[in-house]
């Protein structure tokens, strides 16, 4: 049996690392600006990832050359989610407009967390004790904790797309896990991370 959470990170940057998250996010946002407005403006809402790696990857890469290339495939994941997720809402409401005619102008991603993708922008290393984690042109690593005991970390058959979001001076990758309930470590029958919505 399979069980999904979302695992919070604790990540404990020093000063320098902080001020690289700071940029990276900021430039992360920037990015996701420009393909937010290319997407209502130019697809109606409707690009698919080849239009995107066709219309929009080297564009990205020239306007922003010290974001890895990984990173600017996330800022399409990024924008489609977040339209999908607005379009679900309004119909929940129960509005049957189109999107397209409901929202005046392009989503903003100003106030969004930076995505990481597994073992492309973040990774678990040292016997799983530092996180690595990309940001402007490098790779930085720092220690990291999880409210629970670190053996769970084995028993996680995927890691999804974490978020990287700052809380009061403190840093957190929120990552929704798939965990094998039969590799738990034992006593840790259910553990105590937030399920997702």
């Amino acid at each position: 049996m399979q069980l999904i959470f979302n695992l919070k990170v604790q990540l404990f940057p020093t000063e320098q690392q902080a001020r690289c998250f700071h940029e990276c996010t900021s430039e992360y946002q920037r990015l996701c600006d420009i393909v937010s407005d290319w997407f209502y403006y130019k697809h109606h809402l409707k690009a698919s990832r080849k239009e995107f790696n066709s219309e929009m990857y080297y564009r990205l890469r020239e306007i922003s050359p010290t974001i890895n290339s990984a990173m600017i495939q996330l800022t399409y994941l990024s924008v489609a989610r977040q339209y999908h997720q607005a379009n679900q809402v309004f119909k929940e409401k129960a509005c049957t407009e189109p999107l397209t005619k409901i929202l005046k102008r392009p989503l903003s991603f100003q106030n969004s967390p930076l995505d990481y993708a597994y073992r492309c922008t973040y990774s678990f290393i040292k016997k799983n004790s530092l996180i690595s984690m990309s940001v402007l042109n490098k790779r930085i690593t720092m220690p990291f904790a999880i409210e629970q005991d670190r053996e769970l970390l084995n028993a996680i058959t995927h890691f999804g797309n974490g978020q990287l979001i700052s809380i009061i001076d403190k840093w957190f990758l929120v990552i929704p896990i798939t965990v094998d309930k039969e590799k738990l470590p034992k006593g840790a029958e259910s553990p105590v991370i937030d399920p997702l919505p």
